[in-house]
This record gives C-alpha cells, structure tokens and sequence, in this order.
C-alpha cells in the first residue's frame, strides 16, 4: 500500500522548505493519469522529500520516505497488514510494485468502469460527489509560508475555496491558468480535547455543575461532535482564513462553542479551532434545553 503511494507521489516536484520563492508543484514528467488516490485509508504526502521511484516505477531514492501518517481506520498501516483493493485493469496490469506479473490479482471482473457507475447512480439515484479529504500535503517545517504553483483551466476560478488558500495568478499563453497556494506549516499546537471523569463530581459551593452523559458541560457550549471518519482540523487565522492543523481520527470527541455557515459550515470547537461540518465523516449531538439553561444559568 505505502509503496503505491510513494510511486504516486512522484507526480509532485521535490520542494525546498527555505525557499521564498514560487515553487512549481506538478512533475510535468510524471503522467497525470499516473497520479492514484486510494480511498479507505489516510494519509500525508510531504514534498520537502525527494520522490522514491521515477515514472517507470524503478527506485531512484531508496531512502525516500514521502508518505507519512499512513492509516486505516484510524490505525497505523504496517507493512504486514494486507488489503483488497478495487481498481482498473489498467492499473492492475501495469503497476510493477504491488502486481507484477498480475500475481497478486484475485477477482478480475468483466464491469467496465463507466458501467459500474451508472449501474450505482441508478441504485441510489443521488450521489455526493464531495471529496472527503483523505489525503492532505504534510506540513512543511520551516519558519515561514512555502508557496506552490501549478496549471489548471482558466474555468476552475469559478470552484476555488472560499477561504482564499488557493489564488488564481494569471492566464497563460498555454491557454491554461497559474494558481498558487502555500503549504501547511507545521504546529505544535493542538486542541485538548474533553475530559472524561470516571465519575461526576458534586457541586461544591455555589458552583453548579452540569453534566452530560457524565462529562462536564462548559458554559457557552451547545453541543458536541464525535469524529467518525478522518476529517481535517481548522485553525482560524486573524484575517478570517483557515489553517490546516492536523487529522482527527475516529472516536475523537470535541465540545462545540459555535457555527459559522461560511467556508461549507464550520464548528467551533474553541481556542481558534473549527471542523468542517460533513455529516458523513462527524456526528453533532445538542444537549437538552434544560442543561443548557443550567449551564448557561438562566
């Protein structure tokens, strides 16, 4: 799996984290249609290394080790664990690393691609076509913003984030469109997520208390989110961008101070923190009218 993804990641340039300058992103001598996302796991792909294998998927950089945080369901991935995964016959028969030979194919079925899709958009009627970000660059460890480029059509203006982490540049003679966004920056920081008292400690004093399926609720809180698919944590910068911080993995719970509608919905789970609201990959839960009452002291 990982040696799939280091072959993969071979579609981008090797970035030099100290560099001001604009750094193109895209190996242009690596085929796009090369370029493999696989679903069901998640992870990193830090460009500040160099590529482990070249187009051709021979090793040019034995101790290259872009793909970093490799895991499924939330666990590391380790080199004994063993995965099915479904693909094109096309990749199947052309990818040395993890088929040669064909050896490792164990169902090769007759469906074309096309026809599988309109089979299950027939099954299910709608489908959600929104990208539920498994994969992410890695933040880069430097002491200032790291920024990228890369060609894409002029048209794709009209789709970019609405927090500004990409920008448009210029058209180009090509016909095609410059864009640019910085890579991540590594931080220490993180979130403290709730704790979970063994037990509800009475009220002392003056001070009430209220609980929440035994876990203290915090003035000003309205909620609760409980991670259920890797997802992407947010920090919020003084000019209103976000940042991204790192991946919270399943069974992660946070307290829940506010929403904000822009960026696709975002909740505030404090300190500067959001988490972009997809129902597929959280669960938001409210407490009762009463506690919140109680805890508000109404």
């Amino acid at each position: 799996m990982k040696e799939w993804l280091e072959w993969s990641a071979g579609q981008f340039n090797q970035i030099d984290p100290n560099k001001t300058d604009v750094q193109p992103l895209v190996n242009n001598d690596f085929p796009t249609y090369n370029f493999d996302i696989i679903d069901g796991v998640t992870y990193e792909i830090d460009i500040t290394e160099p590529a482990k294998y070249d187009k051709n998927q021979n090793v040019i950089n034995p101790n290259a080790n872009r793909i970093k945080n490799l895991r499924f369901q939330g666990k590391p991935v380790t080199p004994n664990m063993e995965f099915i995964v479904a693909t094109n016959n096309y990749r199947a028969t052309t990818n040395r690393i993890i088929n040669p030979g064909g050896k490792n194919t164990i169902l090769a079925a007759p469906d074309e691609n096309r026809q599988v899709i309109i089979d299950y958009i027939r099954e299910n009627g709608t489908i959600n076509p929104l990208a539920d970000g498994n994969w992410t660059f890695a933040p880069v460890k430097g002491k200032q913003p790291v920024t990228v480029s890369f060609e894409s059509s002029p048209e794709a203006q009209k789709y970019l984030p609405p927090d500004g982490s990409i920008r448009y540049v210029a058209n180009l003679p090509s016909g095609f469109a410059q864009y640019e966004f910085a890579l991540p920056l590594w931080k220490e920081e993180k979130p403290n997520p709730p704790k979970q008292p063994e037990k509800p400690t009475p009220p002392r004093g003056h001070v009430k208390k209220v609980y929440w399926d035994g876990v203290e609720l915090k003035k000003g809180q309205i909620g609760r989110l409980t991670v259920q698919k890797p997802i992407n944590l947010w920090k919020r910068t003084k000019d209103g961008r976000l940042v991204f911080v790192r991946i919270l993995q399943p069974g992660e719970v946070y307290r829940v101070y506010g929403y904000d509608a822009r960026f696709g919905g975002q909740y505030a789970v404090g300190g500067g923190y959001y988490v972009t609201d997809i129902d597929t990959h959280i669960r938001y839960e409210t407490p009762s009218k009463e506690k919140l009452k109680l805890v508000n002291g109404e």
